[in-house]
């Protein structure tokens, strides 16, 4: 699993504007509140960057690459190394300039988790020819290349929808602020030090636009309402802060023919800090004409507890709902009425306008809006919103739970412990994923995001090499579909699965010995005691009838292993009256369960070279203890020469044990070992082993008895419940602890 999630914005320069601010803010943000997941933020700017920007980022990786300064084609190069450099799970471009470059970037390295930007509306009226055509490539790829695209004004969403954008891949989100520097007053020293240093007396209106030099933020409006507002008012002055403007030779010419040389103020945005201009202003009024998304100097005004005033473009009447506040497009007249209705409020009735548009800011607050980011990135990511990623994802046996394999371990855990979780049909990345041997492991491998806990309960990786099915088992596990990926070596497969996991569970200390090998994190549980294993055990042990009731019960798939047994329970029948009592399914799909049907009746007949000492009974609940609590003797014989059989766990004994019958097992390490830590020595390594120890139990009640009870004993005090869920209860808190850490 990654430690950290790299998120990289390329935006086309990073110097003082809304759109640069927006950026900077939500990365700031992002890099101090991560919603529990490790993101580190990266900023690629195309182009220089502000020594403000320089010094407020914080945490986070900046690239300056100075466009301007070098030649085109060493700059792209320079991106395309430093985003291979980087390899970012997430790349967000924030300009028009930048969505083309990881456009193209995405395409030469093929990456897939691509997130545009819509930072205007009304677009293509103030571009250039390059910028259009741009545009019209970039609404081609639209469909094709970004996951998502995020729009920051509605108005932003349609224009674009327009120009051919593709509609489903757009959501707005609206720019995001600080709201815990709300004021509700102005701050006295610094509104009094400012307007003595630009000339301004305490007793004079000041009414502000800011704005960069460009014909879509209308200044020559704004001078023109201020000449119609000056003939009304004596004291008023105007300001308008904004790159630029102070080369801007027509609107110079506009203010000089006015008369207002005297009474409109420009100021540069490096003279001045922004956030102190609105301390100074009574009423901040935008007058901009179209093109707008979402303007951030409402948001900014408001915040500085200034009055604002705009014209209806982008969202602005989002941020500013208050219509007596609205003012007309290009009607300076009209807006030097309303500024001049505006002032002439009584005081009260200024501050109630306050509090109405400093109700709406809640909407904007940067912790809401970065959380609305991050849901639509984790989405991208890790396939799934984030009350899913928090979620235990689970690939069980089955997907309705009910397999013994489910039932009797870690899906058992989550349900008992209440832990949520989400049955996965898919890959999706999810804060910790518990894998069975029924998931795709081909895919899950290269899962980056996941804490990994995989559930290796079968010996597949003591299986010999010269093992033809070993061989066989991926491919058809592929061409059964199963696994979505080829591959020819499973051993190699397993192997990588247990590296990629994070932990890995196994049945014996053998198999966690193999698997070490590849991961040293590895826990040995056994099942748990099954839900549908009744409270009921055998208690008299008595012969059942005149025939001697012994039981196997397991897949059907296994009931070759009775072959190991045949001839010693037909050479036994010639002396004793017994009985095979076989449970077991009455048919299955041969080979991965997906092939012809083979009827278990027949495997049997064969087995026992069709002598009547066995019967063949269906698989269920009621037959399943019906049989068993009325047999005399269980037997497990297992394959040793198959390191695949051979290197199963305890489990079945130990089930047989809860029920209070005898068992006789072959001498496998799980059986031997466990046979012997209840001092009992009831394990067979050859048919004169078989022979005698079945002889033995038939003949004495006595030892039936004892051996019966020693074991139920043995199972219900070392493998309780209580015991395995304490395993899986220490295995879930180290997994938590590794996450925080």
């Amino acid at each position: 699993m990654k430690k950290k999630i790299k998120i990289l914005y390329i935006i086309n320069s990073l110097q003082i504007g809304g759109a640069e601010k927006n950026l900077v803010s939500l990365c700031n943000y992002l890099s101090k509140n991560q919603n529990n997941i490790n993101y580190e933020i990266h900023i690629l700017s195309i182009d220089d960057i502000s020594s403000y920007y320089k010094k407020y980022l914080k945490n986070i990786k900046i690239y300056e690459l100075n466009y301007k300064q070098n030649n085109s084609f060493l700059v792209f190069f320079k991106i395309y190394n430093l985003i291979n450099k980087i390899d970012p799970d997430l790349i967000h471009s924030w300009l028009y300039g930048s969505d083309l470059i990881a456009t193209i970037i995405s395409i030469l390295q093929k990456r897939k988790n691509i997130v545009w930007s819509i930072r205007s509306s009304n677009t293509m009226r103030h571009l250039n020819f390059f910028s259009r055509m741009f545009v019209r490539i970039l609404s081609i790829f639209s469909g094709i290349i970004p996951k998502k695209i995020i729009a920051n004004s509605h108005n932003g969403k349609k224009d674009h929808i327009n120009l051919g954008y593709e509609k489903s891949k757009i959501e707005v989100i609206h720019n995001g602020y600080n709201l815990n520097n709300i004021s509700n007053f102005k701050k006295t020293s610094v509104r009094n030090f400012l307007r003595s240093q630009i000339g301004i007396g305490k007793d004079y209106i000041l009414i502000g636009n800011i704005g960069r030099d460009h014909p879509m933020k209308d200044h020559s409006t704004f001078v023109r309402s201020a000449y119609f507002l000056k003939k009304k008012i004596n004291k008023v002055k105007f300001l308008i802060l904004g790159k630029g403007i102070k080369q801007n030779k027509k609107l110079l010419k506009q203010i000089h023919d006015k008369n207002l040389k005297n009474d409109v103020i420009l100021l540069e945005p490096k003279s001045v800090d922004i956030n102190d201009i609105y301390q100074i202003l009574d009423i901040f009024c935008l007058t901009s004409s179209d093109s707008e998304g979402f303007p951030n100097v409402l948001v900014e005004s408001i915040i500085n507890n200034t009055l604002t005033v705009s014209t209806d473009v982008g969202d602005s009447t989002k941020i500013v709902n208050d219509p007596n506040l609205i003012i007309p497009i290009k009607k300076p007249k009209q807006i030097a009425n309303k500024l001049y209705k505006i002032v002439n409020f009584k005081t009260q009735k200024k501050t109630n306008l306050l509090k109405g548009l400093k109700s709406n800011l809640s909407n904007f607050n940067i912790s809401l809006i970065s959380r609305k980011y991050l849901e639509i990135y984790q989405n991208i990511i890790f396939n799934c919103d984030t009350k899913s990623y928090e979620e235990i994802g689970l690939v069980p046996l089955t997907k309705d739970l009910n397999s013994p394999g489910d039932r009797r371990r870690f899906a058992f855990f989550l349900q008992k412990k209440k832990l949520p979780f989400k049955i996965l049909n898919d890959i999706s990345s999810h804060k910790i994923v518990f894998l069975t041997q029924q998931a795709d492991i081909t895919r899950w491998l290269h899962e980056k995001y996941s804490y990994i806990i995989y559930d290796l309960t079968d010996s597949y990786l003591s299986i010999s090499k010269t093992n033809v099915k070993g061989w066989l088992r991926s491919i058809a596990k592929y061409f059964f579909g199963q696994h979505k990926k080829l591959y020819f070596n499973y051993w190699n497969l397993l192997g990588k699965m247990c590296k990629r996991a994070n932990l890995v569970i196994c049945s014996t200390i053998e198999q966690k010995k193999l698997i070490q090998k590849y991961n040293k994190n590895v826990e040995v549980i056994l099942d748990l005691k099954d839900t549908t294993v009744k409270s009921t055990y055998k208690k008299n042990y008595k012969q059942s009838g005149p025939e001697f009731q012994i039981v196997w019960e397991g897949l059907p798939q296994n009931v070759y292993l009775l072959k190991i047994v045949s001839s010693v329970l037909i050479e036994l029948s010639k002396k004793y009256k017994l009985n095979l009592n076989v449970i077991t399914d009455v048919k299955y799909k041969s080979y991965l369960n997906k092939f012809y049907d083979v009827h278990t009746f027949q495997q049997i007949n064969k087995i026992f070279k069709r002598n009547s000492i066995f019967k063949l009974h269906k698989w269920s609940l009621n037959n399943y203890y019906k049989i068993i609590l009325n047999s005399d003797l269980a037997i497990i014989p297992t394959d040793l020469k198959d390191n695949f059989i051979a290197g199963k766990p305890e489990n079945k004994l130990l089930l047989f044990w809860r029920l209070g019958l005898p068992v006789i097992t072959s001498a496998s390490n799980a059986y031997y070992r466990t046979m012997k830590n209840a001092n009992l020595n009831h394990y067979c390594f050859d048919d004169n082993d078989w022979y005698n120890q079945i002889e033995k139990l038939i003949v004495d009640k006595q030892k039936r008895e004892e051996i019966g009870k020693i074991g139920r004993e043995y199972a219900e005090y070392s493998y309780s419940n209580e015991k395995i869920i304490k395993k899986w209860d220490i295995v879930y808190s180290k997994v938590l602890k590794d996450l925080k850490n």
